[in-house]
This record gives C-alpha cells, sequence and structure tokens, in this order.
C-alpha cells in the first residue's frame, strides 16, 4: 500500500513539474499573412480627383477635386516649404524685386515647375524667408477644362507663431488682399485657394492616415534628343511623412519577406509615379491605350510602423473600357 501510495505520488509530482515547465516554454507564433487585397481608385476619365488611400484599412480616406487650391503650406512643426498644385499645371519664379507694385510681368523671373519629387529642395518657391521679402510671379496653370486661370504676384512674408502671411494680387495690382495660414499641426500640408480673395483649406488628411495619392501632377519629361518639357501625368504620389518605396522588377508573387532585407528604399514622393503604365499609340492624334509594365512590383514601407506592403498595378481601365481607374494587388509581407 505504501509503495503504491509512493509511486502515485510521483507520478502526480511528474505531471505537476512537467506542466510548469509547459507553461515556462516559449512557442513560436506563425506569422499568417494578410490576404491579397484587390481595389481601384475612381479618378475618372479626366481625372478630375485627387484622392488619398490608406493600405492598413484598403480604403479611400479622403478626396477632393484637383482643382479645388493653388498653394500648399507645409503645416507640421518646424516645415516651411511651400508648393504649388501641379495637378493644374502651375509653375513660378523670383523677380528678385521687393517692390510689389513694380512687379507687373513674368519678364524678371525665372519660371519653373516644382520637381515632382516634393523635394524641399527642388521647389519653385524655394527659400522664400528673408528679412525683406522678394515678389512672386505665380502662373496658377488650367482649370479642369484646360482654360488658362491666368497670373498672380505674391510675396511670402513671415511665418510666425504657426501661421503664414502672405500678400497677393493681379499682375496689374487689382484684386489686392493679404491672407493668414495657420498651420494644423496634423497633416502635412494646408491649402490656399487665390478664390474668392484667398481661401485656406484643410483638404488632406491628417499625416499618419493615408500612405498614397492618386492624382494628376506635372512631370518633367525629355524628348528624344533629350530636350527637357514639362507634362501632366497621372500616378500615385507617396506621403513622404510616412513612407518610403522601393521598386523591384520582379513580379508580385516573386516578392518574399527576405527582399525586403536587401531592397533600396527612398522617401520620394514620385517613386511609385506615373510610369507602372505605359503609353501606346499617337499621342497627337490622341488614338493612345495604357498598358501595365510587367514584371514590376513595389514594396512600401510604413516607417511609423515599421509595416512592409508589396503593390503591383493591374489596370488603368474600369470594367467598361474607360481610363483613368488604376487598379492594384497588394498584401502585407510579415517578416521572419
Amino acid at each position: 500500500m505504501r509503495w503504491l501510495i509512493f509511486v502515485i505520488g510521483g507520478v502526480l509530482a511528474f505531471t505537476s513539474c512537467m506542466k510548469d515547465l509547459e507553461e515556462d516554454k516559449t512557442y513560436p507564433v506563425e506569422q499568417i499573412p494578410d490576404e491579397v487585397k484587390l481595389d481601384v481608385v475612381e479618378l475618372t476619365p479626366d481625372y478630375v480627383y485627387r484622392k488619398y488611400y490608406d493600405l492598413s484599412s484598403n480604403r479611400v480616406v479622403a478626396s477632393h477635386e484637383k482643382t479645388a487650391w493653388d498653394l500648399a503650406f507645409e503645416s507640421l512643426p518646424g516645415r516651411d516649404k511651400i508648393f504649388l498644385n501641379s495637378a493644374k499645371f502651375m509653375y513660378a519664379g523670383n523677380t528678385g524685386k521687393k517692390d510689389f507694385e513694380n512687379v507687373t510681368s513674368t519678364a524678371d523671373a525665372e519660371m519653373i515647375f516644382d520637381h515632382s519629387s516634393l523635394s524641399s529642395d527642388s521647389t519653385a518657391i524655394g527659400n522664400w524667408r528673408k528679412a525683406e521679402p522678394d515678389v512672386y510671379v505665380i502662373d496658377r496653370g488650367v482649370d479642369a477644362e484646360g482654360n488658362s486661370l491666368g497670373y498672380k504676384k505674391i510675396k511670402f512674408k513671415t511665418l510666425e507663431r504657426g501661421r503664414y502671411t502672405i500678400e497677393f494680387a493681379n499682375l496689374d495690382g487689382t484684386q489686392r488682399h493679404e491672407a493668414s495660414i495657420p498651420k494644423d499641426s496634423i497633416s502635412n500640408l494646408v491649402m490656399f485657394s487665390f478664390e474668392n480673395g484667398g481661401e485656406v483649406k484643410y483638404l488632406q488628411p491628417a499625416s499618419g492616415d493615408w500612405d498614397l495619392v492618386f492624382t494628376q501632377y506635372t512631370k518633367t519629361l525629355y524628348s528624344d534628343e533629350g530636350e527637357p518639357y514639362p507634362y501632366l501625368v497621372v500616378g500615385a504620389l507617396g506621403n513622404r511623412e510616412r513612407i518610403s518605396t522601393a521598386e523591384m522588377q520582379q513580379s508580385f508573387s516573386e516578392i518574399d519577406p527576405v527582399v525586403t532585407d536587401t531592397a533600396a528604399f527612398f522617401p520620394y514622393a514620385d517613386l511609385i509615379g506615373y510610369d507602372w503604365k505605359i503609353l501606346q499609340g499617337d499621342v497627337e492624334a490622341g488614338d493612345v491605350t495604357y498598358t501595365i509594365r510587367s514584371p514590376l512590383t513595389y514594396i512600401i514601407r510604413e516607417d511609423d510602423k515599421n509595416i512592409f506592403y508589396k503593390l503591383s498595378f493591374t489596370d488603368f481601365y474600369n470594367e467598361n473600357g474607360r481610363k483613368g481607374y488604376p487598379s492594384f494587388e497588394y498584401q502585407r509581407v510579415i517578416r521572419p
């Protein structure tokens, strides 16, 4: 009987010990990849919209007409750059003059476009903060129907206590106004329109709420002879405050988690850009079609979360054969 009690006690003690060991043991957690997501962004054949897309929620989080604004002012703390609305084919130049009344034409200004990378050192406005500000001339580009919107002359006067102050007018001095543009601290940019004497517009979602913006924008292309010329293209620009991107000449299925360790990531807004599609046909006659480049996949890293996605475009047309509907597939890449 004593022997039996001893055996049972030993078994119970061994079982209890094993249970403790099992509870202390750490098991590897299997990372199950997200499903492949498919989506389409509806810009329409006239590309009238600017749409902000968030990969984590698989949706457009904000949208507005591409012509709704003229200038964009950096809004986050410590930032002071000013951008043109390149969807309107806008460009600008510094006259080098201080006297607002004496500027009546573009004669003294070298008119240039913002670089599509949106790098802070490649803007038409450039370093505007001076003790005595210069007068700039801005070509407002074209409206949705391609009609010219004319010129403005402008002084970017101050940035104090989170508020920009500007003065602007027509080249002949009419419709002269001053405006104040406050930062909002959560979005990359605050927009401003010259319409109605000046309108501040909070059109962009919070910086951490979007990855890509689908839009028309101005890009400098080159002729067969190497001559540069600006052109309106349609594509996807990245949120420079949130993501970095790598371009891979591989198919979507070939991209595995190991690639994220060797891919070269860059913060340029236009790294995805427009040339994931190829233009074919007679441009002058307007008889053109778009085909998708292949193999081509982009790896997108959300720098704030260190999350990776792979993305490939699949079409530029909807089911009715109408252009302006970029379709794509993407999937979160789970690193080991």
